[in-house]
Order: structure tokens, then sequence, then C-alpha cells
């Protein structure tokens, strides 16, 4: 019974009407925050759930009295990992709801209201759910991820709601797809080879490999190493962290991008100096019929240079300039052109000027160029030395 039960709160939200011939569905509001849906948010002898997922009204527009209608529904799933490149019916069945009150004309229900032990609406109306609900759960593939994981399988499921003529009224698509991988690419890497992940600029860019969530939340915390200090890189993650810099909040979130790209900021953050190391990590967040899950990457470790003893760059360069080049240029070009027998090695840098179409670009406006070029919105093709 197990495989009939656990969908009902949350997918019977569709409407088949037999007796009232002028009714129209308004969507108040649907929970499409959450990504994961665990069997374990059910009681299973009911079908009943406190987890709040949608909230729906029928409006009643026949102008004699209309006692009762019927609702039906089906929820189909397109789930290419799974193997089903196209729609598979995953469930069907119905419900119906009757004895309205003759000065009823706004049916409100929730999915907390949609289970066996249900009789009654808010509104008065009767609600009585078919016995005959059809789970496609036999499926090898379905079957196996229920008994794995607890949950029904990442997909986008599409719910779809005829009248008794079996005329679709509304189909409405949901995506829930429970994110696996989250692996950091860089600055750094392992803490046992922090001094071999050396790195020339105090803004890098930190880089992960993630599945596309666009429902979930990134955030990031970096701190410095101290061997003073710090035996281990969790010690050193759980001091002071250079970002954020609130004492309040343990990482800094960001809107994150699908190219999993973030760039340390100029502003609202401590300064990463040359010539120390420091520790970072990643956390993703996001909402499951379970509450909020945390999903923590590994901690990497990374070590600025010191060109401080570099003669030819330190005095070559203001830190700040040659930090905006870097970030413009690349660190592999930027050493191409300013190091030892590079191009411009003889040269001394003390300012930038940035123009576009012969106008001299604000520092402001630079940096949101900079995080456009880190965030690969825009790319450098070619440039002259003249």
């Amino acid at each position: 019974m197990l495989k009939t039960f656990f969908i009902l709160p949350f997918i019977i939200f569709s409407f088949a009407f037999s007796d009232c011939s002028d009714i129209e569905i308004v969507e108040n509001s649907f929970n499409d925050s959450i990504i994961g849906i665990y069997l374990s948010a059910i009681d299973l002898n009911t079908g009943s759930t406190t987890i709040p997922i949608f909230d729906y009204s029928i409006i009643v527009n026949d102008d004699i009295s209309c006692n009762s209608f019927k609702i039906g529904y089906t929820i189909e799933i397109l789930s290419p990992e799974l193997g089903f490149n196209t729609n598979f019916i995953f469930a069907e069945g119905g419900f119906t709801i009757s004895d309205i009150p003759s000065d009823i004309k706004n049916i409100n229900f929730k999915n907390t209201d949609l289970n066996f032990s249900t009789s009654l609406l808010p509104s008065g109306a009767r609600l009585t759910m078919d016995p005959g609900i059809k789970v496609n759960a036999d499926n090898s593939s379905i079957r196996s991820v229920i008994m794995e994981s607890g949950k029904i399988p990442n997909g986008t499921y599409t719910f779809t709601f005829s009248d008794a003529q079996s005329n679709i009224l509304v189909s409405k698509a949901v995506d829930i797809y429970e994110p696996s991988t989250f692996e950091l690419i860089g600055p750094g890497g392992s803490f046992i080879n922090v001094d071999e992940n050396s790195i020339s600029t105090s803004f890098p860019v930190f880089q992960w490999n993630s599945d596309l969530c666009s429902k979930c939340n990134i955030g990031i915390r970096v701190s410095e190493f101290n061997k003073e200090k710090h035996s281990t890189e969790v010690e050193a993650l759980n001091d002071v962290s250079s970002l954020p810099i609130s004492t309040v909040e343990r990482y800094h979130f960001f809107n994150s991008t699908s190219n999993n790209t973030f760039q340390y900021p100029f502003n609202q953050a401590l300064s990463l100096q040359p010539g120390k190391k420091y520790v970072w990590q990643l956390v993703r967040q996001y909402t499951t019929t379970q509450g909020v899950v945390n999903n923590y990457s590994e901690i990497f470790a990374f070590n600025i240079n010191d060109f401080s003893s570099d003669n030819s760059l330190s005095s070559q360069f203001d830190s700040s300039i040659k930090e905006k080049l870097i970030l413009i240029l690349g660190e592999e070009k930027f050493q191409e052109l300013f190091s030892n027998d590079g191009e411009l090695s003889e040269f001394n840098v003390r300012s930038l000027v940035v123009k576009s179409n012969g106008s001299i670009i604000a520092p402001n406006q630079l940096n949101s160029i900079i995080d456009q070029i880190q965030s690969k919105e825009i790319e450098i093709k070619s440039y002259q030395i003249k």
C-alpha cells in the first residue's frame, strides 16, 4: 500500500467537473522551493502531511446552485537519468467534492486537506477520495530509487487535470531535482599540498563542479591559516573568517550562476594578503520535505605568492594595478607579459586607464567589467601592445 499513498498529499490539485459547468481554478500559492519529497513526511495510514505544498481555490460561476463535481488527475514524469526521455505516467486518480453550500462560490483547499481522514473542507463542502488510485511504481528504475533513497525520483513532474469528458483543464510542470554532485576545482587543493597550491592574486576566482540547481543557495567561507594558531584546516576555517566579515553569518551567500564561479569581492571582505595561506569551503543549501539541507564541500587550501622579494615586479607595479591586470588578462598572460623576459618586463606601471568608445571608465564601472570577465559574460578575444 506504500506505493499508493505516498504521492497523494502532494499531487492531487487537479479538477474534472460533472455537475458544475462554469468553474475556474485559481492558484493562491505553490511551494516549488521544495526539491526533494521524502516518504517520511507522510502518514502512510491516512495519506496526510503537515508540509505545505499548494493552496488552490475553485471559483463557482454557475448562476444556479452547483452541488458537486469530480476531480481527476494524471502525473507524468520526465527523467532521462531513469531512461524516461518522454513523459511516463507515474500516477493517476481522482476525488469528488459534493454537498456544496448554496451560498459558497469559492472553495479553498490545500494539499494538507487531501487525505483519507478529511471529509469536510473549510468551506463546508464534502471531500471524498477515489479508492482506485493508481501509482505506477512497478517500473524497476522508479522502484529502485524509492527503495534506496526513500523519496520520489528526480525528474520533471507534469500534473494534468481533466474534466469528466477527459478535456484537459490545467497542466503544471514542476522540477523536483535533488542535487548530488558538489566538488571544488580551485584555487588550491588538499591542505597537505598547500605550499604547492600558489596563486598570484588577492582576488581569486573560486570554481566548483555541481549539478544545476536554480533553487539552491551557495555560500562560501574563507579564513586565514596561521601555523602558530592552527594545526588543521578545520581549526583555521572555524577561526575568524576573511569572508564573511560578519561574526553572525557563518557563510557568505551569493547569487550562484550556472558557470559555478565566484569572484572574491573588492569590498565587504578582508583583503587577502600576499605571503599568507588561506582555506575555503562552500555550502549548498536547499529545501526538502525533511527540512533545510546543507551540503558541505571539502576544504581547499592555497597560498598567495609574495612578490615583495621580487624586485622586478614589486618596483614595476602598484599592487592594486597588478591585481586588476591579472583579473583582466588572466594570470598566465600577465606572467607572460611582465615577468622575466616578457615583452613588457622593462616597463613601470603606475596608473591604469581603461576606455570604452573613447570615454574613460570610472573605477566602479571597471570593477563591474572585471566581474563580468571573471563570470565569462565578457570575453577578451585579443589584445595589442602599442
